[in-house]
C-alpha cells in the first residue's frame, strides 16, 4: 500500500513538473531581459524578516479537530521597545498562505505597514497549504500522500476549526480581549461561516473586520476559466479518482523560483487568467523569484470542488457529498444551508474592498452579500483591480491602509 501511495505521489508531482515545463516553454517569448537574482528568495522567512530590522516568530496551534496550524508573528521591529499592542489576525484566501502579506518590497507590505504603525501582527496559514501540513495524528492523516484522508477538508473545516482556533490562541498569547481581522477573499468566507454558526463569538472577540474582495456567493462568477472548470467536472472526476491534493508540494518551490527568475511573466499571466484582467500591471515583476518562493500555496481537491458546488448552486452551504455521504455526514439527503440571516446580528464594523474587474466575485453576488449584513458597514470600490490585486498589487498598501487606519482610527 505504501508503495503504492508513494508512486501516486511521485506521479502527480511528475505531472505538476511536466505542466510547469510546458508553460516555461510556451511563454518564453514573454521573457523579460534576466534580473539579477534577488536574494530575498534565497532566506528562510525568519532571516527575511530579521534581514529588515523585524521581530518574527513562529507558532503553532492545535485545532479542535486535530490539524496543526503555523501562525506567524510580527510582534514588533527589533528596535522597538516590548509593550502592549493590539492584535490583528490577517488571513489569506484560496491557493495562497501568509507569506503573501510579505514578499513586496518591505516598505509596501501591508503587515509590515501595520507593525510601523503600532500594532502586533499576526498572519495565519490554513490547513492544507505549504507552511500549515501538521497533524496530530501523523500515521493517518500523512499530508505526502495525495489520496491520504489529511486532505478531507473545505472551507467549511477552515471556518468552523481554524479561525477561531487561531483567534483564541492570539488572544491568550497577548491577554487582549479582541482582536482585529483582515481576510482576502476565502479568509473572508471563514469570517462568514464562523459568522452564521456563532455571530456572539465574533462580537465578543473580533474588534473590526476588514474584507478584501469579500466572497459568500460565487453563482454570477464573471471569469469564463472558471466557469469552464466548473462546466467541464474536471475537478469532479479528480476527486472521484481520490486525489486530494492540489499543488500542495514544497519541495517543488526550487523550480519554482528558477521559472520565475528567467519567465518572470508566467505568473502574473496565470493570475490574470484566473482572477481577472486589470488595466495596468500593478505587480512588482522583479519580485516574481520571492513570490515563487512560497506561491501557489495549495489546497485539497476538495475545497475546489466544494466552490464549483456553490457556484453551480448559488447558495452557501456545506459540502455536497452526495445523497448517501450526506446522510451519513449530515443526517439528511443535502447538505445544510448555513443560516446567513445570523450575519444580521453582528455588531462590529464592517469595512470591504471591492471591484468590477474581479473575475471570480460577481457583482451581484456582493450585493446579495451586502444585503445580509447589518447597516453601517462602508464599501469601497477599486475598479481597476482583479481578484488578487488586493494583495499583489504593488499599490494596494497605500490603498488598503488608507481604508483601514482611517476606519480604525474611527474606532479608537
Amino acid at each position: 500500500y505504501q508503495r503504492r501511495v508513494h508512486g501516486d505521489s511521485l506521479f502527480q508531482q511528475m505531472r505538476i513538473l511536466c505542466l510547469l515545463l510546458w508553460f516555461a516553454i510556451f511563454t518564453c517569448i514573454l521573457c523579460d531581459e534576466q534580473e539579477e537574482a534577488d536574494y530575498d528568495a534565497m532566506k528562510s522567512i525568519s532571516e527575511y524578516m530579521y534581514s529588515y530590522g523585524y521581530n518574527f516568530e513562529i507558532h503553532k496551534v492545535l485545532t479542535a479537530d486535530g490539524y496543526i496550524l503555523t501562525l506567524w508573528r510580527i510582534p514588533k521591529k527589533l528596535k522597538d521597545k516590548v509593550q502592549k499592542r493590539p492584535s490583528i489576525l490577517l488571513q489569506h484566501g484560496l491557493m495562497d498562505n501568509a507569506f503573501s502579506w510579505l514578499y513586496k518590497r518591505i516598505e509596501r507590505n501591508l503587515a509590515t505597514i501595520l507593525v510601523d504603525l503600532g500594532y502586533d501582527v499576526w498572519l495565519g496559514n490554513n490547513r492544507g497549504t505549504i507552511h500549515s501540513l501538521e497533524h496530530k495524528d501523523i500515521k493517518n492523516f500523512n499530508w505526502r500522500f495525495p489520496t491520504n484522508k489529511y486532505w478531507e477538508f473545505t472551507v467549511d473545516e477552515m471556518g468552523v476549526y481554524d479561525f477561531p482556533a487561531m483567534v483564541d490562541y492570539i488572544l491568550e498569547v497577548t491577554g487582549n480581549t479582541k482582536l482585529n481581522y483582515i481576510g482576502h477573499s476565502q479568509g473572508t468566507a471563514q469570517f462568514f461561516v464562523q459568522s452564521t454558526l456563532n455571530p456572539e463569538y465574533i462580537n465578543k472577540k473580533i474588534k473590526l473586520f476588514v474584507a478584501l474582495s469579500p466572497i459568500l456567493y460565487v453563482e454570477n462568477a464573471p471569469g469564463l476559466f472558471l466557469r469552464l472548470i466548473g462546466w467541464s467536472h474536471i475537478v469532479d472526476i479528480i476527486y472521484w479518482l481520490k486525489m486530494k491534493n492540489f499543488w500542495t508540494f514544497p519541495d517543488l518551490v526550487p523550480l519554482n523560483v528558477l521559472i520565475a527568475k528567467y519567465f518572470p511573466k508566467i505568473m502574473p499571466f496565470i493570475v490574470q487568467l484566473i482572477a481577472g484582467w486589470t488595466k495596468n500591471q500593478t505587480l512588482d515583476l522583479k519580485r516574481m523569484e520571492v513570490i515563487s518562493s512560497s506561491e501557489p500555496g495549495g489546497t485539497s481537491i476538495q475545497n475546489l470542488l466544494n466552490w464549483i458546488q456553490l457556484m453551480r448552486s448559488g447558495g452557501f452551504h456545506m459540502f455536497d457529498f452526495g445523497v448517501e455521504g450526506n446522510m451519513n455526514k449530515y443526517g439528511q439527503p443535502v447538505p445544510p444551508d448555513y443560516d446567513v440571516k445570523n450575519l444580521k446580528k453582528l455588531t462590529i464594523p464592517i469595512l470591504l474592498m471591492a471591484s468590477h474587474s474581479d473575475n471570480i466575485i460577481g457583482w451581484n453576488d456582493l450585493i446579495a452579500l451586502l444585503k445580509l449584513l447589518p447597516p453601517g458597514y462602508r464599501l469601497d470600490e477599486i475598479d481597476e483591480y482583479g481578484h488578487l490585486d488586493y494583495i499583489w498589487a504593488d499599490d494596494a498598501h497605500v490603498k488598503i491602509c488608507l481604508l483601514y487606519t482611517s476606519d480604525a482610527a474611527d474606532e479608537g
